[in-house]
């Protein structure tokens, strides 16, 4: 049964962290998960990450504070940190398709 969306509005905010080189997330449980491939998962707070075993974790519509939670969550399963992270953040916003004939 798929999870209803945690993001209700049609535009948000987004933004991505690289953290290191990989993050093990096989201590996930799929329980946990709104999705695989990426790993996407509900933050508290409402919103959603995906964490990409590349290194990347991307929030989109997270507030700050749950954010820096789920990096300290995240922390020990990080494989070669980042001391400063890279950050690069957008707005998004989804518009219906149109239907073409």
């Amino acid at each position: 049964m798929t999870k209803p969306s945690p993001i209700s509005r049609s535009a948000f905010k987004a933004r991505a962290v690289l953290v290191g080189e990989r993050i093990d997330l096989r201590g996930w449980a799929s329980t946990d998960s709104l999705g695989t491939n990426p790993l996407t998962v509900e933050v508290a707070g409402g919103g959603v990450a995906t964490l990409h075993r590349y290194g990347v974790i991307v929030f989109f519509n997270v507030a700050p504070i749950e954010e820096v939670t789920l990096l300290s969550r995240l922390r020990p399963q990080v494989g070669n940190p980042i001391r400063r992270r890279k950050r690069r953040k957008w707005r998004s916003a989804l518009e219906p398709a149109i239907a073409r004939g």
